[in-house]
């Protein structure tokens, strides 16, 4: 799930998603 508090995280899981 993407997280606000970890933009990194969001960005990754979006590319691998």
């Amino acid at each position: 799930m993407c997280d606000v508090s970890m933009p990194l995280f969001c960005l990754v899981w979006m590319n691998h998603v």
